[in-house]
């Protein structure tokens, strides 16, 4: 087990990173600092859903405590409602999709992923296209015309939509993109209030329970055969005032991901007891792919496809969103 743990620490050390920061000097390599955290008591924004299993098996099996710090878990809407959370200091962290995180770059705010990281990809699709059970729609091609819900607006669901029916001929004023959290997306779509939703993990079982319909069981694919979703972030002032502390969280993150890959028949429980969803259910859930290092490659695919919808008005390179 500690040859493992080695080995996932040693491929993150490999994470790429830009550690030249606009304005405030260098960000320091997060694999040299081992000493004392600088603040041992840390908020984490996040979200109620399975993608953030590290944080959950981090917290649950003690590996953060086992670094010194304690982590309180305030839960969000989505990762772009993070972003300022954690700009003002009101979080010390946050969990958010790659998109989120490159607009925030592209408007010259300083935020930066420094840990963890979630894939999709075969055999660990999260998100689907759905409908009611009822509805005519059978393809996303039959989308124009629609509302469809993203939890929220401006994030990598949004790319993922723009990119998947472009690829299908459909153009982007066909649609309407509306804003529904994912907790409620299932419930409104029953209800006739929108005609689609992209929910992600546990929302997608829930919602195939409560009789929707997938059209598309991997939209994410879009974005490559493996696509990097989402992982925690800060900001780069915060890694140059606290590189001990944010060391410490990566280890123990990169931990909770060695143990999450080693103890399958514990995964039900520690979903259910953070994201309330029933263990029976948990059960049947797909779950993303944690991993313990970020592909600069993958980061830098999903830059252009933003600047090409124009989720972000230039390019820039991936490493001002990477660290060591």
């Amino acid at each position: 087990m500690l040859c493992i743990l080695l080995v996932a620490l040693a491929a993150f050390a490999g994470c790429g990173g830009n550690e030249q920061a606009a304005g405030g000097g260098a960000i320091p390599r997060l694999t040299d600092k081992t000493g004392e955290p600088e603040i041992h008591k840390l908020r984490v924004g996040a979200l109620p859903i399975t993608d953030l299993k590290q944080l959950y098996v981090a917290d649950a099996k003690g590996f953060f405590r086992r670094e010194g710090l304690e982590v309180e878990i305030q839960n969000f809407e989505g990762g772009a409602t993070i972003i300022p959370a954690v700009e003002s200091g009101s979080v010390d962290l946050g969990w958010s999709n790659s998109v989120s995180i490159l607009q925030a770059r592209a408007r010259g705010l300083e935020t930066r992923f420094f840990a963890g990281g979630l894939y999709q990809g075969p055999g660990h699709w999260t998100s689907a296209i759905m409908v009611r059970a009822d509805s005519a729609i059978r393809t996303p091609a039959q989308l124009p015309g629609s509302t469809v819900a993203l939890n929220t607006l401006g994030n990598i669901n949004e790319l993922v939509m723009r990119a998947y029916l472009d690829r299908e001929g459909v153009a982007p004023d066909a649609y309407e993109l509306l804003e529904v959290p994912f907790p409620d997306q299932p419930g409104a779509l029953d209800a006739g209030r929108i005609d689609a939703i992209v929910p992600t993990e546990p929302f997608t079982t829930v919602a195939e329970q409560s009789g929707a319909r997938v059209v598309h069981a991997r939209p994410f694919s879009v974005l490559g055969p493996e696509p990097f979703v989402a992982a925690f972030f800060t900001t780069d002032d915060w890694l140059r005032e606290h590189p001990n502390t944010a060391a410490a969280f990566r280890r123990a993150v990169n931990r909770a991901t060695v143990y999450w890959n080693a103890h399958p028949e514990q995964r039900a429980g520690i979903i259910a007891r953070y994201t309330k969803v029933p263990a029976a259910a948990a059960k049947r859930i797909a779950f993303g792919e944690p991993r313990t290092e970020i592909s600069a490659a993958d980061v830098q695919r999903q830059i252009e496809l933003c600047r090409r919808y124009e989720l972000i008005p230039k390019t820039f390179d991936a490493g001002e969103v990477l660290t060591g």
